[in-house]
């Protein structure tokens, strides 16, 4: 049987693994944004560029997916 410190204790926890969630999703749109402006300047390399802009955007995606995921469990579903 948990008590009410434990509670507290897990709440709060939940919240900064959400808190760190939220900034792996930030910091992998910082890396999009970089690596799309990388890609607009590229030239003949622009193939590459373009592979490493569609990579950045997928681990955007994921680190939104699990910043979402965390959210709807310390929340609840809607």
């Amino acid at each position: 049987m948990r008590g009410a410190a434990t509670d507290v204790h897990m709440g709060l926890t939940d919240q900064l693994v959400v808190i760190c969630l939220y900034r792996h999703w930030k910091d992998a749109a910082e890396e999009v944004s970089a690596a799309y402006e990388r890609f607009t300047y590229a030239g003949p390399e622009s193939t590459v560029a373009f592979a490493a802009y569609r990579a950045a955007l997928d681990r955007e995606e994921a680190a939104a997916r699990s910043y979402a995921s965390g959210v709807v469990s310390i929340e609840g579903p809607a």
